[in-house]
């Protein structure tokens, strides 16, 4: 379904906009070659490299590092409270 939803993104025309942009990104970020390879066509047909997505890529890479760390935390926290 991403690997769909992007090729349509990249049959659209114009200025992509932050919320393309960002599926962009996150799609290029995607483990599975076929949602990173739609993603990486997308973007450039749409006129947009890695390079040019270096914002939101830092942004999602950060987020995904806050939900891991946070996550890591309560499972912590949850470890703690079984051993008390």
């Amino acid at each position: 379904m991403r690997r769909n939803a992007l090729l349509a993104l990249g049959n659209r025309t114009g200025t992509p906009d932050p919320g393309e942009r960002h599926a962009f990104a996150a799609g290029l970020l995607e483990p599975d070659s076929r949602v990173h390879d739609a993603a990486l066509w997308a973007a450039t047909r749409r006129g947009l490299d890695e390079q040019a997505l270096a914002p939101e890529l830092a942004e999602i890479r950060r987020q995904r590092e806050e939900a891991a760390a946070a996550a890591l935390a309560a499972a912590e926290a949850r470890e703690q409270d079984d051993d008390d």
